[in-house]
């Protein structure tokens, strides 16, 4: 399934008043924009791009240890209908990045991507248009990976955490790279409809990993009771803990909405880097 096709069911069910915020007024420590050109970026399609541009924010100043190796990253995932500036709504960042809070800026490297298709990112209105190459969710995943590996040279992230789309995009990126990740969040997502199937198989070396599972501290899960995706997660959990994960899973009331995304946090926040 394309990321087009789906992601269009997802705008119709997760579009909420929320998300029409705008992004905190506030300037984090060491904020700043910038762009990630791959060059001849193949695409899952086979289709190929000279200059696939992936933007994205960061705050905080990188830490690294004797070695020069960063030590104190974290990467946070939008979901289908926003960007990476939508963890800096006040209602999320003055939770997250405040002095004291869980993820202070002023203590953690934390990188904000804008997917393929959303913020500055390419995408289909840049010019393009019907001639964009089809793109997958594969392909915001590697590009999002390479982003982090590649243009920013971070090898360990303390936090991976994504919502919606965002969720399964943190479940692509972190199991086939467990020794890379400590912390894994998850809120009202899994792997989706005609992508659970193929996991199995897909990260089965990664899934029967014991070693690379020894460093992972919590693997969290959020979702509502009405939210049209915990089959998904569910399905999601349960293959995970036939391989040998412990999963910490949370159902609250309600649906796929951000109100939900944000209760999620206050649970999951307090529980980081303990």
């Amino acid at each position: 399934m394309t990321f087009r096709a789906f992601a269009t069911a997802l705008l119709l069910t997760a579009a909420s008043a929320a998300f029409a915020q705008a992004p905190s007024t506030t300037h984090w420590p060491s904020q700043k924009e910038g762009d990630f050109v791959i060059k001849d970026f193949r695409f899952k399609s086979g289709e190929t791009l000279p200059a696939l541009n992936i933007h994205y924010t960061t705050l905080g100043t990188p830490q690294r240890n004797a070695s020069g190796d960063i030590t104190n990253a974290v990467i946070l995932l939008h979901g289908t209908s926003s960007s990476g500036k939508a963890w800096l709504m006040p209602s999320l960042a003055d939770e997250l990045f405040a002095p004291g809070q869980p993820l202070d800026a002023a203590r953690y490297f934390i990188v904000l991507p804008d997917g393929i298709g959303r913020g500055g990112s390419s995408k289909p209105s840049d010019g393009l248009k019907g001639k964009f190459p089809h793109y997958r969710y594969e392909d915001i995943v590697a590009s999002e990976y390479r982003l982090v590996t590649e243009g920013l040279g971070i090898k360990h992230l303390r936090l991976v955490m994504g919502s919606s789309m965002g969720g399964m995009h943190t479940l692509n990126i972190s199991i086939p790279n467990l020794k890379q990740f400590a912390y894994v969040g998850v809120f009202s997502s899994g792997w989706f409809p005609g992508v659970l199937e193929n996991s199995e198989t897909k990260f089965a070396s990664s899934l029967n990993d014991a070693n690379a599972k020894k460093d992972l501290k919590l693997v969290w899960f959020s979702t509502g009771s009405q939210d049209f995706l915990l089959g998904a997660t569910k399905k999601t959990i349960a293959l995970l803990e036939k391989h040998g994960f412990k999963v910490e899973f949370h159902e609250s009331g309600g649906g796929h909405t951000w109100e939900n995304w944000q209760d999620y946090l206050h649970q999951f926040a307090p529980r980081l880097f303990q």
